[in-house]
């Protein structure tokens, strides 16, 4: 696609979305606060400038579509420097990515528990290609499905990624619960190695789809899948309204009977059911159907 076609077709469709949902947001809040408060607050500008700046309260419910066009208007780019890629320079990829986005966290994280300081790099060292996740992962993502052959790939080799990904997910979950404990909080070593899990789930649902499965190859079910599939984009535009009407009265309720996890979970499925019956009805309308 030229630039021009993705400005038009592709980077004013996100922007729209954006302008739309962060709308909605904005009058949904201040409904509430009218409710409360009997006086309306409501100012264009401070709409717009509050989004343009990212202060709108809001407005990091959608830090994925900012995200993703940022990626829109890099394809052009991106696209000449996949074409090239050389398996040597995916493994060089991999490793930066490894050491800057695994190990020095890591280390940080060890070393500063044991009283001897941070390890933090000078914030002048940049790696956008094997850091920006705007970058790495469409390079990878465009390797792995283009330049290798997953269907070759040996039982071992797929066990062996699954086990690290696996243990991935085990060292974060641990730094994360250690430092959570001091802290109260924390979210800095949640995606110590999301890479990997990303990584060996794009490679599993490909080998899944080249060869298919009896029950995947069933008419009834690939239009299930196909109709599913479709919602997705509405269910995470429309959590954000379903988190300011209702989580805090589902939370209070749901914690004083099941752990935090739990909730959480519960949450995903009543927002994934509600928001994908949302999505369905508003799909029906000619502009959202192209939009969502």
């Amino acid at each position: 696609e030229s630039y021009k076609t993705l400005l038009s077709k592709r980077a004013s469709r996100f922007a729209l979305v954006i302008l739309i949902f962060e709308l909605g947001i904005y009058l949904e809040l201040a409904v509430i606060s009218f409710s409360t408060s009997g006086q309306w607050d409501i100012s264009i500008t401070k709409f717009i400038t509050g989004m343009l700046r990212g202060s709108l309260e809001g407005t990091h419910s959608y830090w994925y579509l900012y995200a993703y066009l940022g990626l829109v208007l890099m394809l052009p780019f991106l696209r000449k420097i996949c074409i090239k890629l050389s398996k040597q320079d995916f493994i060089l990829l991999l490793t930066i990515h490894f050491v800057m986005s695994s190990v020095l966290p890591m280390a940080d994280c060890i070393c500063s528990a044991m009283g001897i300081g941070r390890v933090i790099l000078s914030g002048n060292v940049a790696i956008p290609l094997a850091t920006l996740k705007q970058c790495f992962y469409p390079i990878i993502g465009f390797y792995i499905d283009r330049n290798m052959d997953v269907d070759k790939l040996s039982k071992k080799k797929m066990s062996i990624l699954l086990f690290l990904t696996f243990v991935g997910i085990m060292v974060s979950c641990g730094f994360t619960y250690y430092e959570g404990i001091h802290t109260g909080f924390t979210q800095n070593y949640v995606q110590l190695f999301e890479y990997l899990t990303a990584i060996c789930v794009f490679i599993f649902i490909k080998k899944i789809c080249n060869h298919g499965t009896s029950i995947l190859q069933k008419p009834k079910i690939g239009k299930i899948i196909t109709v599913l599939g479709s919602l997705t984009f509405g269910i995470y535009l429309i959590d954000p309204y379903l988190q300011i009407a209702m989580y805090s009265e589902f939370e209070g309720i749901m914690k004083t009977k099941f752990p935090v996890l739990l909730v959480s979970v519960a949450w995903c499925l009543v927002s994934m059911l509600i928001g994908g019956l949302i999505t369905f009805v508003l799909k029906k309308v000619p502009m959202f159907k192209k939009l969502i």
